[in-house]
């Protein structure tokens, strides 16, 4: 629940150890680079920036090419990078070298034969979409040529006849006869005008002494052949038509046999290709901070931010890895630089998912005080306060097990899946002690209530619906606890950090909203008399917009205002959570309301799912804003500077 106390240190080595000196940082994981000042005040200046030499920059410019072809492969596979870190590893000491010309040739190799497989699958689902075009007319066709004779002495068109076309195609049957002198025939399937879709095939056969005859009279006649696919225009019809059928059953086994060699590849190669991707990478940024530093001729020197507790542990590992001569120093104090300090947060296990929700606001300032422990209690228990349900509680715990399980090799998902599985205990808890699964469905089958020996398990409280006006000041009680708490922990800081102007504000805020409280909570007059409550109230609200009037002039008073709108847009916990409850209990209704329990469930399901949908959306943005708007403004520093050590990929950053 802390940040950790950050260093600014100087690494001075021998020059020729300058890659070995990266290596080992970059192994140590713990040094963010910063760059190396060339002229000190009051000292002569004798060191020069870093450059990458040629070799260097052609190394770069493969190692970027390497990269952008691993994301290429990534998109063909659909992001199917997936392998077990074990098989990484083992892949990893498979590779016969690390070098930019090794791995561009490695991956270049891979690139061709999977582009290769892509193309057959390309093709393939070409000609499956093409010969589907054709459906009926193609199968037509085949039975019309099986009741004519096929030799290379007989002719054979296939026409395209609709509705409008009926006058011309007489007039070529009638043609026909005598330009073949009654040898030509014209088949077509017999279907009824209910059956006939848009056109029909019609097959045309005549002797080849007669085929150019023939074809002059379809072109007067302006009859549409039936055009088949390019690659079987040069056979003759019977021919192209059995080619066709042929490939038409061959094609779907030809797709699953590219998709099997596909999956194969992918699984042979991806422990391969996230090696050499983190090989890239570690290579890259070892050669981007290589520009941070500076060197004399006989020495190298850098400068990095690391937290104070590793510096000991640094030194080491740099004399023992590098070079005994390595030397370590602590530069200064960063009191009055926090701008400039990275921030490490440092959080137990359990907390360090909700860093991820604290920095979608924003990144602390170094120094200040880290509210990921409080996000980390607070946020599940609002989301589980909406939700709370105990069905719907258990379906995104399961679906947050198979996201976690399916999608595992994304980093972030860890980290989701985290919170969604304390916001779904949550929402569990919430469940049972307002007595709600998937709505009032416990009511109606009986499982609810619950009693075992005389005492009431569930629900522990009562349903929402008969409780709205006690959730409505439950919430409102949240609201003000919940901002008094930033509102104080914004003194403690503004007193730690010696905030005049703050610390006025937050005391003048503070006061304002306990004086309004007093003055009108309906307290018992026996806790404390009517008057002497007002004359409190009013004191003390007079003195907190006075100390506002002082801080920030006549408009100070207003920001009372402003903060009583936030402790009241806490009813949205009430809120929300009733509408989906609503939602829950109009599913159960219209399932109810059906005379066959199937046709009820298969209605009301979709209704659960957008239950569900909203259960999960609403209380993720809404607990999200109580935060973001109402709790952190209070106290939260915000503009820290992100904490990016240099660090190989693929490590954990808990390591």
């Amino acid at each position: 629940m802390s940040i950790a106390r950050m260093s600014l240190i100087e690494i001075v080595a021998p020059r020729p150890k300058l890659a070995d000196l990266v290596a080992a940082i970059q192994d140590f994981g713990s040094l963010q680079f910063e760059e190396v000042p060339l002229v000190v005040a009051g000292a002569r200046s004798y060191l020069h920036r870093d450059q990458l030499s040629d070799e260097e920059i052609d190394e770069q410019k493969k190692l970027t090419d390497v990269q952008q072809s691993l994301e290429e492969m990534r998109a063909q596979l659909y992001d199917a990078f997936q392998p077990e870190e074990a098989d990484i590893q083992a892949a990893r000491l498979e590779l016969k070298g690390s070098g930019a010309d090794y791995l561009l040739l490695t991956t270049s190799r891979l690139k061709r034969k999977l582009s290769n497989y892509i193309r057959k699958r390309a093709n393939i689902k070409s000609d499956i979409k093409s010969l589907g075009n054709y459906g009926r007319r193609l199968d037509d066709l085949t039975g019309l040529l099986s009741g004519v004779r096929s030799s290379e002495d007989i002719a054979h068109w296939a026409l395209m006849v609709g509705s409008a076309d009926q006058h011309e195609f007489n007039i070529m049957i009638e043609n026909l006869k005598r330009v073949t002198q009654n040898t030509g025939k014209v088949l077509q399937t017999q279907a009824t005008e209910k059956e006939r879709r848009g056109t029909d095939v019609v097959l045309v056969t005549a002797p080849a002494e007669y085929t150019t005859a023939v074809r002059r009279l379809i072109d007067e006649c302006s009859l549409s052949e039936l055009r088949l696919p390019m690659a079987v225009r040069s056979l003759p019809l019977p021919a192209a038509v059995e080619h066709l059928q042929k490939q038409g059953m061959d094609l779907p086994s030809r797709l699953e046999k590219i998709e099997e060699d596909l999956d194969a590849f992918k699984h042979e190669h991806q422990g391969v290709l996230a090696a050499i991707e983190r090989i890239c990478a570690d290579t890259l940024a070892r050669l981007a901070v290589v520009e941070n530093m500076a060197h004399s001729e006989m020495l190298c020197v850098s400068h990095a931010w690391i937290p104070s507790e590793d510096i000991d542990r640094l030194r080491q590992a740099l004399q023992a890895k590098v070079d005994p001569c390595v030397v370590v120093t602590e530069l200064r104090d960063m009191a009055g630089q926090s701008q400039n300090v990275p921030v490490r947060l440092e959080n137990s296990k359990a907390f360090r998912p909700f860093e991820k929700l604290l920095n979608l606001f924003s990144v602390p300032l170094y120094g200040s005080f880290d509210p990921t422990v409080l996000m980390a209690v607070v946020f599940p228990l609002f989301f589980g306060l909406i939700l709370g349900d105990i069905g719907y509680g258990l379906i995104l715990l399961a679906l947050t097990l198979w996201a976690r399980r399916r999608w595992r090799h994304l980093p972030m998902m860890g980290d989701i899946a985290a919170i969604a599985i304390w916001c779904s205990a949550a929402s569990v808890l919430f469940g049972i002690i307002f007595g709600e699964v998937l709505g009032d469905l416990g009511h109606r089958i009986g499982l609810v209530p619950l009693v075992v020996g005389g005492v009431r398990l569930l629900p522990i409280w009562e349903s929402r619906e008969v409780i709205i006006d006690e959730l409505l000041v439950v919430s409102i009680i949240i609201g003000f606890v919940h901002v008094t708490l930033g509102l104080l922990i914004g003194i403690f800081e503004s007193v730690r950090m010696r905030n005049q102007h703050h610390l006025r504000e937050s005391l003048g805020l503070l006061a304002g909203l306990l004086g309004l409280v007093v003055l009108l909570a309906p307290l018992p007059p026996e806790w404390i008399p009517a008057g002497v409550r007002k004359a409190i109230g009013g004191v003390v609200l007079i003195g907190g917009a006075t100390t506002l009037v002082i801080n920030s002039g006549a408009a100070g008073p207003i920001e009372i205002v402003s903060l009583v709108a936030n402790v009241f847009s806490y009813c949205r916990l009430m809120a929300l959570g009733v509408a989906g409850m609503v939602l829950a209990n109009l599913a159960n209704s219209v399932a109810a309301g059906q005379a066959n329990i199937i046709v009820g469930i298969l209605i009301s399901l979709p209704i659960h799912i957008l239950a569900i949908a909203l259960g999960i959306l609403e209380p993720t943005i809404h607990a999200l804003r109580l935060h973001y708007v109402e709790f952190l403004p209070k106290f939260f520093i915000g503009d820290g500077r992100e904490y990016t050590p240099l660090r190989r990929k693929g490590r954990p950053d808990d390591e």
